[in-house]
């Protein structure tokens, strides 16, 4: 189950940007307009640079949330494990 939440993760993700509208030159702008240093990205190989629209800000605050909602589910049985051992050991006269 957590498994197959990160495999959605990553296929929305990767679908998301394929249907992406994306320009090589825009990108080459938004690199030389930042006010970040990343024009070293250029001799690093392949790249690009999406603006910061609505739409991406929306994907990254999705993608935070999945992760979050999955790690929650995954803590669940043992945090219920922990408290039935729990309340267990407090009722039992031996321990």
């Amino acid at each position: 189950s957590l498994h197959n939440c990160f495999l959605r993760i990553l296929i929305f993700h990767a679908h998301t940007f394929t249907f992406f509208p994306f320009n090589h030159d825009e990108s080459e702008r938004l690199i030389d307009e930042s006010r970040f240093y990343l024009s070293w990205v250029r001799s690093r190989g392949a790249y690009f640079r999406i603006p910061a629209t609505t739409f991406v800000h929306l994907i990254i605050r999705v993608a935070i949330l999945c992760l979050l909602l999955c790690m929650a589910f995954a803590m669940i049985p043992f945090c219920h494990m922990l408290y039935v051992l729990n309340k267990q050991t407090q009722k039992s006269e031996r321990s």
